[in-house]
């Protein structure tokens, strides 16, 4: 799904971590005047309120029933689909995607294809094979961008100038 498809859509974010103050950040760069609204832990509510100086419909812990209002909610990675509310919510129509999918989504071909895009994954080694790779690319002569639980979020990268030839996810 790209940004631009959530234009007019009921939207949340779930998580206000790195992850999810970047997809907030996007959102609000792309589509400005998309409502969008926050389920985080209570302990974060006052500061995301805040941070975002009550632009953010802050609204702490979610249930099944808050999350099946919205058509899609924008998770933080370390948040599991497969919790009961977020299967419940799912079963109710709601979409949940990460802000890795709308980052591939803003990179794809019109084929869907995401080239120059060298992606680890796995249980052991991912960071240090994904900083090798960054750095045989570099050493190679190439701009590469170094992204994901290593580097950056892939959301605040979205758009770099100048642009990498290489990213390594």
């Amino acid at each position: 799904m790209k940004i631009s498809q959530l234009e007019g859509k009921r939207v949340a974010l779930w998580g206000w971590g790195r992850e999810g103050r970047a997809a907030y950040a996007v959102l609000r760069a792309r589509l400005p005047s998309l409502g969008l609204s926050l389920f985080c832990p209570a302990s974060e509510v006052a500061a995301a309120r805040a941070e975002t100086q009550g632009v953010l419909d802050v609204r702490g812990e979610p249930s099944a029933e808050a999350l099946a209002a919205f058509e899609v909610v924008i998770k933080s990675p370390g948040i599991s689909p497969y919790l009961p509310i977020a299967l419940a919510a799912a079963e109710q129509g709601t979409c949940f995607i990460g802000g890795t999918a709308l980052w591939f989504a803003e990179h794809a071909d019109a084929d869907g294809t995401v080239r120059d895009t060298i992606c680890v994954t796995g249980t052991k080694g991912k960071s240090t094979t994904t900083a090798l790779v960054a750095h045989l690319l570099r050493a190679a002569g190439h701009r590469t961008g170094l992204v994901g639980n290593i580097g950056l979020p892939l959301l605040e990268v979205l758009d770099p100038q100048p642009a990498p030839a290489y990213w390594a996810v």
